[in-house]
């Protein structure tokens, strides 16, 4: 084997080392490059798209609510626009979903938001036609209201007139005090519609259907005053100014309790669109748990692999280092160690020593040497 060959043979063993430990450099960065385009294309749009989504759910909540309680226009056109945003963003994610073979969870879970969110849009829907009815009955119970306090200020009106009369013509005590009991009868009507209005009042402004529904007693009270009225009215005008009153009362109580049906009903929807909107949210939520929790993992074996290849490269470099040193090692004594024995062969016989023999067996230069 040649001198020359030897020396080549030892470079390609320290070239292919270097070949080997390149190969697998690429092949690791390979592998960090795929999952870095699945981290930028796929999983980090994932979370954003499924945080933007549980966003926009929050703000529709936010604005519904507001729009439950106050029934505010300005409610109800965020809440629209939210939704709008909303759904813009799941068909983005769909879109995502349907493009990106790594995110198997997507498209399943968008279904899932979208059907809650059609269910959310139904239950809006609902709310909106209950406000509109509530706003009805309230203008209802504000008519009725109205009615029954002129028609009642009217018949108490004319039975002080009546009895400012009576009493300049000097009328009998049983007649006065006949009037009297008008009087105080229509009075106890006023006072006892005032209450129940008050208390109608009070309930909306505390959100107590409680005092609503306590008031309906008022009405027997009312019933019982006009009963009582009647039997002791005697002019035409009277009874007819007592039987618009009890009109209006009767308006007024029914407009009552069909504004408080109305708002039981508002309140029951109200926690079915709470229930389905948490869905909404929750749903969104477990898609950028999931797209994190992929992120994570992802990140984790970028980090590894990274991590391979440096071990890969430094324990390849060791390797390397020591396997050059044996070749030059191995190498160099090929040939220096013939040509000592040459040196101390021509001494010998330069000493005059002609029976020594040189043991050389290697085939290449310096054996012909």
């Amino acid at each position: 084997m040649k001198l020359g060959f030897k020396i080549g043979l030892g470079f390609a063993a320290l070239l292919a080392l270097a070949a080997a430990l390149g190969i697998l450099a690429m092949i690791n960065m390979s592998t960090v490059t795929t999952k870095s385009v699945m981290l930028e294309q796929e999983y980090v749009p994932e979370v954003g798209i499924a945080t933007q989504i549980e966003r926009s759910a929050f703000r529709t909540m936010y604005a519904m609510r507001g729009y439950g309680l106050t029934a505010e226009k300005s409610f109800l056109d965020n809440a629209k626009e939210n939704l709008q945003a909303l759904h813009e963003r799941l068909g983005k994610a769909g879109e995502l979903g349907d493009k990106s073979p790594n995110l198997k969870a997507l498209k399943p879970a968008v279904e899932k938001v979208n059907k809650a969110v059609a269910e959310y849009e139904r239950i809006t829907n609902e709310t909106v036609a209950v406000n509109q009815q509530i706003a009805e009955r309230w203008a209802d119970l504000s008519e009725n209201g109205t009615r029954f306090m002129e028609n009642a200020t009217t018949l108490l009106n004319g039975q002080k007139n009546k009895m400012s009369v009576e009493i300049q013509a000097n009328k009998d005590a049983a007649t006065l005090q006949e009037r009297l009991d008008k009087i105080n009868l229509i009075g106890d009507i006023i006072t006892t519609g005032n209450m129940t209005r008050a208390a109608v009042l009070r309930s909306r402004a505390e959100r107590q259907p409680k005092y609503i529904e306590d008031a309906n007693a008022n009405f027997e009270i009312i019933k019982e005053k006009s009963l009582t009225l009647r039997k002791i009215i005697r002019s035409e005008e009277d009874t007819k100014n007592l039987s618009k009153v009890e009109q209006a009362a009767d308006g007024y109580k029914k407009a009552m309790n069909d504004f408080l049906a109305l708002w039981l009903k508002n309140e029951d929807i109200a926690k079915k669109r709470t229930e389905v909107g948490n869905t909404v949210t929750a749903e969104a939520r477990e898609v950028s748990v999931t797209g994190m929790e992929g992120t994570t993992k992802i990140a984790a074996d970028t980090v590894a692999s990274l991590t391979t290849a440096s071990t890969v490269m430094l324990v390849g470099l060791i390797v390397a280092v020591i396997l050059g040193c044996l070749i030059a090692y191995f190498i160099t004594r090929a040939i220096t160690k013939p040509i000592f024995l040459g040196v101390k062969f021509a001494e010998t016989v330069a000493d005059g020593d002609l029976t020594k023999t040189l043991d050389i067996t290697q085939k290449d230069e310096i054996g012909q040497l």
